[in-house]
């Protein structure tokens, strides 16, 4: 376990150093962290990006709330949501699964379905 550990962050920090070079890494908008892997990045609907950590923290606190819609982060008052795709790419799968079973249980319901 620990070299499959010592090989991911040897992977990390290699990608971490070509994208420097290359001019390729992003800024959250969030906490603006601003030497983010392209791959650690997801945006709202309308294009506004942040690092996957900001978003998982947000969803989480969604979530916990037992609210629907992680909404955008940007400091403009962006009114749009990420999109399912965003989270799940941001979530842990059991949190991300628990929160699809709930979606799906809100929209039988509202469609009368139950």
């Amino acid at each position: 376990i620990r070299a499959r550990k010592k090989e991911i962050r040897n992977h990390r920090e290699n990608r971490l150093a070509i994208c420097r070079a290359e001019g390729l890494l992003l800024t959250c908008e969030c906490c603006f962290e601003d030497e983010v892997l392209p791959e650690d990045m997801v945006e709202c609907n309308k294009g506004h990006p942040f690092c996957k950590e900001c978003v998982r923290r947000t969803a989480n606190e969604v979530i916990g709330l037992g609210k629907f819609g992680v909404g955008c982060l940007h400091m403009g008052g962006c009114e749009e949501e990420f999109p399912l795709f965003a989270l799940k790419a941001s979530l842990p799968k059991s949190i991300f699964d628990g929160y699809e079973r709930r979606l799906q249980e809100r929209d039988i319901e509202t469609a009368g379905l139950n």
